[in-house]
């Protein structure tokens, strides 16, 4: 399988702050990756690294070639945290002269009109609404039919319905044989759309692979009710790690699920409205960063 990214022995720091320390990962081509971290964990530099926006020590190739070949800018796409907020310059004068810098750029009247905003091409940009400037950088990230394409928190600012059809077309561009890296805060969007995970701590891969191998590397299982019973009776049922009060709701975690829900079973008098899931990518995430933090 072809690799649109392979990251060896890369390291960063800003003077004598270390972001990155020895961060290593390839990425197929086609796939979706999900990156994670806590502010400051180095998701934004690692993707300015691989876009050749910051001095490299250490190995990016991108399909097969390195990060700074001039030929690797015409193929990537880049949607950043921030806008772009330029007075004066209207939406199509923006796509349109960004169009300029690729070789095979995207026909930016159609491109307007495939994302529903052709009614805003002549509106300046620092006259958009929050939601629209973001569905604009948004475009402006296609504008050179990428093959790889990274988007920084793509849907802060916008509202549910522009976020589903971002996402929509996200993987609509997959489907084509786009590769695509994310880093977002919102970690249920990443636990649908995600191939694989990356998770970075203080500079470092934490954790690489699937929602559900984390899920099987992180075994427990939420247990949420009301009930007479009272927190030492709870923290006393088998397999039981925690034990939280939220409004009238008990909430529990268990490392053994099967255990507690038999336990749980035997006292179904005292018991009631009763859910029983599995952690969610913001459960497990919250987890290992409360266990980092405690070694």
């Amino acid at each position: 399988m072809t690799e649109a990214v392979k990251i060896q022995n890369l390291s960063f720091d800003y003077g004598k702050q270390p972001v990155l320390n020895n961060v290593n990962f390839s990425v197929n081509a086609g796939e979706m990756i999900g990156v994670i971290g806590e502010n400051g964990a180095g998701k934004t530099t690692l993707l300015r690294l691989m876009q050749a926006q910051l001095p490299i020590n250490g190995e990016i190739s991108i399909f097969g070639h390195q990060a700074h070949d001039k030929r690797v800018c015409d193929w990537l796409g880049a949607m950043p945290q921030g806008d772009l907020k330029l007075p004066g310059v209207t939406v199509q004068e923006l796509l349109g002269n960004l169009s300029a810098s690729y070789s095979n750029p995207a026909n930016i009247d159609q491109l307007m009109r495939d994302n529903g905003i052709a009614s805003l091409s002549k509106k300046r940009i620092d006259r958009l609404s929050g939601g629209q400037l973001r569905r604009v950088t948004f475009l402006s990230a296609l504008v050179g039919q990428p093959r790889l394409l990274f988007l920084d928190e793509p849907t802060v600012g916008m509202d549910v319905t522009a976020r589903e059809k971002l996402w929509l077309q996200v993987k609509q561009m997959q489907r084509e044989g786009v590769t695509i890296m994310i880093t977002s805060h919102y970690l249920e969007e990443l636990q649908d759309v995600a191939d694989r995970l990356l998770i970075l701590k203080s500079g470092r891969i934490r954790f690489q692979g699937t929602f559900s191998e984390l899920q099987e590397a992180h075994v427990q299982t939420l247990f949420r009710f009301t009930s007479s019973l009272s927190e030492p009776q709870l923290l006393q049922l088998p397999g039981v790690q925690s034990v939280n009060k939220v409004g009238s709701y008990w909430e529990l975690t268990s490392n053994d699920g099967d255990q507690t829900l038999g336990a749980l079973s035997r006292q179904l008098s005292q018991v009631h409205e009763l859910s029983v899931t599995k952690q969610s990518l913001a459960d497990i995430f919250s987890e290992m960063m409360r266990q980092e933090a405690t070694k």
